[in-house]
């Protein structure tokens, strides 16, 4: 009786095992192990009006992702997120050379680059000067490959930030397939560090539509230097020249961030840094100047953010040439010798030009501690000038609190101001300061951190010899 016992119990434990291995299963790929994402989660920005096409995401622990699986990371198949993307990713050519690379941002063709893949200098001669929109500008579109002529539709110069428009009523388009429905990528207003990033684009002019993968390592880097004057996502997939305006996105095809720099910290193994802004403020500008844009074309009022001559954003300025956030490695000195009173990095100094409406009011030993109420630095919870005067136009006021520093070389008590922003000059308003050396004077003998040291060659922007203003 007991070995009739032990035989079913014996069945019984093999048809339960049978029946674990088989929900355990890697290989088994049926939809109950797939999640349908008909509506990713999050904000899209302000294009997508539809659910995106649906994109099959499968949890496995495989590849890179293993070592953070603990954290939730969810697995996308390379070849589906691909092939949901490609035709939204274009190749740009300016004046019969290839350039860089572009997305679709909207169904009817408005396509959104870097700055400075559809710019050229105002002076050729000039070095770190003003910039215009480029003539002659075409991109490929896939799937079918056709080539159509563009026209710039706006410029944010300081955020390498570039607006593209297919007009089909362009002689030279007349001919191609209409673009009425082409397929566009939705923004995430926010990038997570450590989650899975992925570039697409046409790097070395050669490469079509390629494919990268690394992960977000800062989703909101302040540069020490402001070089780039808000906050920026940077990431370890590789890129090349020629991916300058890629997009970068998570694994629902949602852009996290636009691809405009890369830093190469070791020539020999080509070991990078690439970036650029963050969408939260990519999808802003761009939304603004589409907005500008139709406008523009049905000869309605322009709005103060929008110069309809030379196509720039434009946004507020404080009249900062050069200038340094203050790190952790400063505090030593600033606390001990100077006074400072806070215990963590925050606020920035810099040195102001000389039209600047902060001139004979804030000097460059002053300390910037806040804007409107926002700390600025690079910690958790405060943010870069940028993110805040992006969102204000020439004009428009706002409140300073800074630290002054005294004659006895102390700091005292905060100081507030409320200035009115200006106007970006032409030749601040540009990129080409990204790859620059800044030279900040230092606070009596303390010299902090310092601030990038790269050059020209180092990015993919040419011709700067000087620091990027705010």
């Amino acid at each position: 009786m007991s070995g009739v016992v032990l035989l079913i119990t014996l069945i019984i434990i093999l048809i339960i095992l049978y029946i674990y291995i088989q929900k355990s299963n890697p290989n088994d790929v049926s939809p109950k192990y797939i999640k349908h994402l008909d509506e990713p989660s999050g904000p899209y920005g302000p294009y997508r009006t539809k659910a995106p096409t649906q994109i099959d995401i499968k949890e496995r622990e495989i590849g890179a992702c293993r070592v953070s699986n603990q954290l939730g990371c969810k697995i996308v198949e390379g070849p589906e997120l691909y092939e949901n993307i490609r035709d939204a990713v274009v190749m740009i050519s300016v004046n019969q050379l290839w350039q860089g690379t572009g997305f679709f941002v909207t169904p009817d063709g408005y396509i959104v680059t870097a700055a400075h893949v559809i710019t050229q200098p105002v002076n050729e001669s000039e070095e770190g000067g003003a910039i215009k929109p480029a003539d002659d500008i075409y991109v490929l579109v896939s799937p079918n490959f056709e080539v159509y002529k563009c026209r710039v539709a706006g410029i944010d110069g300081t955020g390498d930030i570039g607006l593209l428009k297919i007009d089909m009523d362009d002689p030279f388009n007349r001919e191609q397939k209409p673009i009425e429905n082409q397929k566009y990528l939705p923004f995430l207003n926010k990038a997570t560090t450590g989650e899975l990033a992925f570039v697409m684009g046409y790097p070395l002019g050669t490469d079509l539509a390629s494919f990268s993968m690394g992960i977000v390592r800062n989703e909101r880097f302040v540069a020490p230097s402001l070089f780039i004057p808000f906050n920026v996502v940077l990431i370890t997939a590789p890129a090349y020249q020629g991916n300058s305006g890629s997009p970068i996105v998570n694994v629902n095809g949602e852009v996290i961030g636009l691809l405009t720099f890369v830093y190469y910290a070791n020539e020999q193994t080509f070991e990078s840094i690439g970036g650029g802004p963050s969408s939260s403020i990519v999808s802003y500008v761009t939304k603004r100047l589409i907005d500008a844009d139709r406008l523009k074309i049905n000869n309605e009022p322009i709005p103060a953010y929008f110069d309809p001559k030379s196509l720039k954003y434009k946004k507020g300025y404080l009249g900062f040439e050069s200038s340094k956030v203050i790190w952790f490695s400063d505090l030593p000195v600033l606390i001990n010798k100077y006074g400072f009173p806070y215990k963590q990095p925050i606020g920035f100094r810099g040195k102001l030009s000389k039209t600047s409406n902060l001139n004979n009011i804030i000097g460059p030993k002053d300390i910037i501690l806040r804007i409107d109420g926002k700390e600025i630095g690079a910690l958790p919870g405060q943010t870069a000038p940028g993110d805040i005067l992006w969102r204000k136009v020439p004009g428009d006021k706002v409140l300073i609190e800074y630290l002054p520093f005294q004659k006895d070389e102390k700091y005292g008590e905060p100081k507030l101001i409320e200035v009115k922003l200006q106007e970006y000059p032409d030749t601040v308003d540009t990129f080409e300061g990204r790859a620059l050396k800044v030279e900040m004077d230092c606070i009596g003998d303390q010299c902090s951190l310092a601030s990038m040291k790269a050059s020209a060659d180092d990015f993919w922007l040419p011709h700067s010899k000087k620091p990027i203003g705010f």
